[in-house]
């Protein structure tokens, strides 16, 4: 059967904030209407705000864009600004605003850390809340959507040396950030990209911007320790005029939350062909450069998928591989025992390769579980003489299989039996088992594996397919 896989690339040469890939999400196919719609369903701030979207224009050269603005409450507008990409992030908490940008608008960050005069505040707790009370929000949009927040909460919290607990979130300006939000995640999910994104990678800008505490670096100190730990891949701008807060707190969070790290700064690896690019606009509009992001939506074609029963075990796996063209067979053998020896590994075998200069060696396979990579390249390097280890991820395919103890005429050995719709299509004796038993019955080997194989089989009399 051949399917066709959804995938999607961000393009954030300019930047990126939470405003701007709303935008570009939208111009890219969202159905807006429907996007409100289930964003209201968030009741308790569904009357606070309302999206404005307008096409317009960027740079000289009049590249057309799509502008996409949370537009609170009018009750509120006096106490906080609009969420633009290109504008600086307030804790208002204690009341200073971070001017990043070329111009001097400001842009409420959303978040404060905890302040007695500050009596509108939301916590992380409150923001979960809202979003878990959405009930047009499909649950996967809501567990994702909370991601984002928690991430950039806990970048918050290490910055002003506190807990989770202790960061809060401004009332008002908190309204825009969560629509902003959780309608790029829900956006995503309407276009069927949600589960493969791509980014391209983020320019690191420059400069200082003053605050009420004093001068601070751009960029911020949450979005450089979001970039950071999320290992968003950093460049130089493309222009010398791109200075200021390029990449917003809330960009970073929605990268790091949405997208896998080997798919950050990476191209989909398949060939694939765009079907739509969507545009999304920044507030600030620079001569120099089209402040802008793109989402390019398209699919990879071919994809064949093949009917597998259905009891068969689908997992991903790691191969870490190096060539040796300089260690003894003494040492292939040691090392061999030892990365069996470990729990973490499942397989270890050598292929006989032949290497520059004419060289025969053998390159060392090791299959194991991704979580586990770090223990097997400690052994590789500490005991062989690589100073390079490739990695690969394959698909395995297992048979559902279980294990047993049998009674055979020779004595108790262990049988694993493997089942394909329901029938019995294998079943393996343990080697070492019936090696000791033969060794110390001075029988053949073959002897004692038959008959726990038949052994093996007589415990489903049922399901036999041999």
């Amino acid at each position: 059967e051949t399917v066709t896989m959804r995938v999607a690339y961000f393009d954030c040469f300019a930047g990126l904030a939470g405003d701007m890939a709303l935008a570009a999400i939208v111009d890219a196919g969202c159905d807006v209407g429907e996007l409100r719609e289930r964003l209201k369903s968030m009741k308790e701030i569904a009357n606070e705000w309302a999206i404005v979207v307008n096409k317009v224009q960027r740079c000289k050269g009049n590249i057309q864009a799509l502008s996409v603005i949370v537009d609170v409450d009018n009750k509120n507008k006096s106490k906080s600004h609009s969420h633009d990409h290109g504008h600086g992030h307030s804790h208002s908490g204690h009341g200073h605003n971070h001017g990043h940008g070329h111009n001097d608008e400001t842009r409420s960050s959303k978040f404060s850390e905890y302040s007695q005069a500050d009596e509108h505040h939301r916590t992380f707790k409150d923001v979960c809340n809202i979003i878990n009370s959405g009930n047009l929000l499909p649950e996967k949009v809501k567990e994702k959507s909370i991601k984002v927040f928690k991430i950039l909460a806990e970048a918050e919290a290490h910055i002003h040396s506190t807990c989770l607990d202790q960061v809060h979130f401004h009332e008002v300006g908190a309204i825009d950030s969560i629509v902003d939000t959780v309608g790029v995640v829900l956006g995503l999910h309407m276009l069927g990209i949600l589960d493969n994104l791509y980014c391209s990678s983020i320019p690191l800008s420059e400069g200082m911007v003053k605050t009420a505490h004093g001068y601070l670096p751009v960029p911020a100190p949450a979005c450089s320790y979001l970039i950071q730990q999320g290992g968003i891949p950093v460049r130089a701008p493309a222009c010398p005029s791109m200075r200021g807060e390029l990449v917003t707190p809330t960009g970073a969070s929605l990268l790091v939350a949405l997208i896998q790290p080997q798919k950050m700064g990476e191209f989909p690896s398949e060939p694939w062909i765009i079907d739509k690019t969507g545009v999304g606009a920044g507030t600030r509009n620079p001569p120099e450069y089209p402040n802008i992001c793109r989402l390019m939506v398209g699919h990879v074609q071919n994809i064949i998928k093949v009917n597998m029963p259905a009891n068969l075990l689908d997992t991903t796996l790691s191969v870490l591989e190096c060539n040796i063209d300089d260690m003894t067979a003494e040492i292939f053998g040691y090392v061999m025992e030892l990365l069996i020896s470990h729990d973490q590994v499942l397989d270890v075998w050598f292929t006989n390769i032949q290497m520059k200069k004419n060289r025969p060696a053998l390159m060392l396979s090791v299959l194991c579980k991704p979580e586990h990579e770090k223990a097997v390249l400690e052994i590789l390097f500490r005991e062989t003489s690589t100073i390079g280890v490739r990695r690969r991820k394959v698909d395995r395919l297992a048979l559902d299989r279980s294990l047993s103890k049998v009674q055979t005429r020779y004595g108790e050995v262990n049988v694993k039996c493997a089942f394909l719709n329901g029938k019995i299509i294998n079943v393996a004796p343990e080697y070492e088992e019936c090696k000791e038993i033969a060794t110390k019955l001075k029988i053949p080997l073959i002897d004692v594996m038959d008959s726990a194989k038949c052994a093996g089989l007589g415990l489903y009399p049922n399901m036999n397919n041999l």
